[in-house]
């Protein structure tokens, strides 16, 4: 056993799994690289908290759901269940399995959503579209029917849905700063080059965080409305889960085990923990994770473990209410094309669009994501924002050519 070690603190999290449905095997990979870690470090003689859990809130469970004929609450115990269940199965030697359905939790997002209004780096923005007021709901031009509402026929008026936006940019600058201070944060290094080079220096956009065309998330306390988009809610996981309190009377724990000295994620999201996440705690005055590791995938055939091919099922059922769309493989990404047109590219667990002028007002705030090296940055689009999606797919459909044929 290492003296020097004995006692000493080490703070390990993996990302936590959606609880839309089973994990496969690819999910499972990480969460045993991270106990073969704990249990190496508990063999040293650290004193060793090692985090796990489950993300459970979002318009894709809600629906999920409702078409299981339960609540989303239900739907998540059961999912989540399901998920500790295999974890258990692989005898992890986890020390806290962290739920976002947690009390705790969401009353510390809540707080946490309220600091950075009330301190200026969350402001209220929105997006725009043609609104029906007796059915609240948003359409694209294509979706009337003779200019009226398709459900209701009155009439729509232009209008805007609000929405909460983080001024990211802010603190690109302390972020840039600290990266190339602190080379361990981000590892392996192709990562942090790639973090750095194809997002921070460019410029962040402000990022959207929160929404109001689900019900199924942690409601804006000021604005009930609103619920707490993905990136407040299940990244703050890291430091609710060991007593983290936004009012100054955080636990023991959590001065015992804070800052990380590893979240140990997907190479996938690593954006997500080393740009949203970091600038988030800055905003908190909470300090930065020791480091962030992106690991590889766990591959099968001729590519990564299933993810992205089950993910294209899910693109596909997201785009079911479209006619004729087709996708096929190319460099290693999938493209999706809306009658003949190439409207989305699929890789990394997200589908991406073009950053066309067309569509700026629409994806302010949305992430910035990298296809393939060497590629221009695209914006991320939500799949379970299904109001966002008709509006996008409506403007591609317009502006978007057909291919030209080869010879």
């Amino acid at each position: 056993m290492c003296q020097d070690c004995k006692k000493k603190p080490y703070y390990i999290t993996t990302a936590i799994a959606y609880a839309s449905g089973k994990p496969h095997i690819g999910n499972t990979y990480e969460i045993v690289l991270a106990d073969s870690i704990a249990r190496y470090k508990r063999a040293q003689g650290y004193d060793v908290f090692f985090q796990t859990g489950t993300d459970e809130h979002g318009q894709k469970i809600e629906e999920k759901a409702e078409a299981a004929g339960i609540t989303p609450k239900e739907f998540v115990d059961k999912a989540a269940g399901e998920i500790k269940r295999i974890w258990d199965l692989m005898n992890t030697s986890y020390d806290k399995f962290i739920r976002t359905t947690d009390a705790d939790h969401e009353a510390q997002v809540q707080k946490i959503f309220k600091k950075l209004y009330d301190q200026g780096d969350i402001y209220k923005g929105a997006y725009e579209g043609l609104y029906c007021t007796p059915c609240e709901s948003f359409w694209t031009p294509s979706q009337l029917v003779d200019g009226k509402c398709p459900d209701c026929g009155r009439e729509v008026k232009p209008a805007k849905e609000e929405a909460y936006f983080f001024r990211m940019s802010k603190y690109a600058p302390q972020l840039i700063e600290y990266i190339n201070s602190h080379p361990e944060f981000i590892q392996p290094v192709s990562r942090k080059n790639e973090m750095m080079n194809n997002f921070l220096l460019p410029g962040l956009q402000d990022l959207c965080v929160s929404r109001t065309t689900f019900d199924w998330g942690i409601p804006v306390t000021f604005d009930p409305k609103h619920v707490t988009y993905v990136w407040l809610d299940a990244l703050t996981n890291y430091i609710t889960g060991v007593g983290y309190d936004c009012d100054g009377n955080s636990t023991d724990q959590f001065k015992k085990y804070w800052p990380a000295d590893l979240h140990l994620i997907g190479k996938d999201i690593i954006r997500f923990h080393t740009i949203y996440w970091p600038i988030f705690l800055m905003a908190l005055g909470v300090p930065l994770p020791k480091q962030v590791f992106g690991h590889p995938w766990l591959l099968q055939g001729d590519g990564k473990m299933s993810k992205s091919k089950g993910y294209m099922q899910f693109v596909l059922d997201q785009l079911e209410e479209f006619p004729d769309v087709t996708y096929r493989k190319m460099f290693g990404e999938y493209m999706v094309y809306l009658q003949g047109r190439p409207v989305l590219l699929v890789c990394d667990n997200c589908a991406m669009v073009k950053k066309l002028p067309e569509l700026a007002e629409l994806m302010r705030g949305a992430p910035d994501g990298l296809p393939y090296e060497g590629a221009r940055v695209h914006s991320v689009l939500d799949l379970e924002d299904r109001e966002l999606v008709r509006q996008v797919m409506d403007i591609l459909l317009r502006v978007t050519p057909l291919p030209k044929r080869r010879k």
